[in-house]
């Protein structure tokens, strides 16, 4: 198990590579004077004699799960610290075995604590095996926490960061002068450049991520560079390429990629579509993987958009979870978007269903006043919090609630803001960021 990002008092991101391969993260809150911790774990076995085994064996290991866990629950219930919904909180529907001395060791490290587990794993054959495994790692991962949990300190309300990309503003910088610029507009992330990265020697990487640290920057979502809705042979081409993109990301601590999914196809049929869009992300995906790198999913809202072809395609949220879940990889989420969360017509209540762990990333906009929300146009957008016509405060406060510790940044596809001089531009983009995310704070 290898730790691939650490936020002191947030967030554990842990690699899982051998005979189970995946992604463990723990993610901490304050909760009615404790720790709330919610630990993810998403994995797949890759040893052939497991998954050949796994519908056989799978009963016997889905008795011995709920064994183990009754017994951890019980010891937990029993334990001078009392951890809060220990009995309720390691129920037969989480099919991830854990042994009772790793329990014992998150019971040591958290006093007061409420833990729950929250283990999403698909029911394929190939990943049922994986309890007679998951426990070794479970218990690696749990002790990992002592190094940054300490005691207990309050969170403040806003885990996510306000992210700047210089390319979805119009304004040209290079990756250096885009790390100087975030700083003195008061950004708090930064889009990566793989290709910038991947050059740098390692001294040369060593002194920017220091220079990041000195001012407070992290790394945001780089934009996925392989072209999954053309024809095979350029997807097979930009494809190859993936694995150089991503160590030279992984290399940089950066674990965030994100790009969008067209809502419309000329020629094929929404289930052609749906099953081609499986097929080359998880392809995708799986590369990702093998770097610690997750993959966002972006949904386009805006009826003009998905209506305009021949075949209407994915363009809600309902949708992607469904090309989510068909993808069947772990490191798979949304990039969500305010904007499109309007445009499709959704609602907070769509977004608290989610949790921390399936976004990847995020966009926030607003949207031209005097249009309804059927005639937006995807390519005529607003500053954050610049109209009032999304409601911004119930998307970030979800976002706040459930949460959400990624990037934010804006994309407004505003033709003004190119024409500007660059600090200029600069400058209104950090005032709307700053005044949308102080509705929430």
């Amino acid at each position: 198990m290898e730790t691939v990002q650490v936020v002191e008092h947030r967030l554990i991101v842990g690699h899982a590579k051998g005979e189970l391969e995946g992604i463990g993260q723990w993610t901490f809150a304050s909760k009615d004077g404790g720790t709330r911790v919610e630990y993810d774990w998403r994995v797949r076995t890759t040893k052939p004699w497991m998954n050949l085994l796994a519908p056989i064996a799978y009963p016997f290991f889905a008795w011995n799960h709920d064994t183990v866990m009754r017994w951890g629950a019980e010891g937990l219930a029993q334990s001078p610290l009392r951890v809060a919904g220990a009995e309720k909180s390691f129920g037969r529907s989480f099919r991830l075995p854990a042994s009772e001395r790793t329990m014992a060791c998150i019971a040591r490290l958290i006093h007061n604590t409420t833990v729950e587990r929250s283990i999403r794993m698909r029911a394929d054959v190939d990943r049922r095996m994986f309890m007679c495994v998951a426990a070794a790692c479970g218990a690696g991962l749990a002790v990992t926490p002592t190094a940054t949990l300490g005691a207990t300190k309050p969170l403040s309300r806003r885990k996510f960061t306000m992210a700047l990309s210089c390319g979805a503003i119009g304004v040209k910088a290079d990756p250096r002068e885009t790390i100087e610029l975030a700083h003195r507009f008061g950004f708090e992330a930064v889009q990566p450049a793989p290709d910038f990265l991947g050059k740098l020697s390692e001294d040369a990487l060593a002194k920017l991520l220091a220079d990041m640290k000195t001012k407070n920057l992290v790394w945001a979502a780089a934009g996925l560079p392989v072209d999954f809705r053309n024809t095979d042979a350029a997807f097979q081409d930009s494809l190859k390429r993936l694995p150089n993109v991503a160590r030279g990301l992984q290399r940089a601590g950066a674990t965030r990629v994100g790009t969008w999914l067209s809502p419309r196809h000329d020629s094929l049929t929404y289930l052609a579509n749906f099953r081609r869009h499986a097929q080359r992300l998880r392809e995708v995906a799986k590369l990702l993987a093998d770097h610690a790198i997750r993959l966002g999913l972006e949904y386009v809202g805006p009826k003009t958009s998905w209506s305009s072809g021949r075949f209407p395609f994915i363009h809600t949220m309902a949708e992607t979870t469904e090309l989510i879940a068909e993808i069947g990889c772990p490191n798979v989420g949304f990039m969500l978007d305010s904007w499109h969360w309007y445009t499709a017509q959704e609602t907070r209540a769509d977004l608290v269903s989610l949790r921390n762990a399936d976004i990847v990333s995020c966009h926030l906009n607003d949207a031209p006043r005097g249009i309804s929300v059927d005639q937006q146009v995807d390519s005529r957008r607003d500053l954050p919090a610049a109209t009032g016509v999304i409601d911004l405060k119930a998307f970030l406060g979800a976002l706040v609630e459930i949460g959400y510790d990624g990037p934010i940044m804006a994309e407004p596809f505003r033709p003004d803001l190119r024409g500007l001089p660059r600090d200029k531009a600069l400058g209104l983009v950090a005032a709307a960021m700053k005044k949308a995310f102080a509705l929430v704070e």
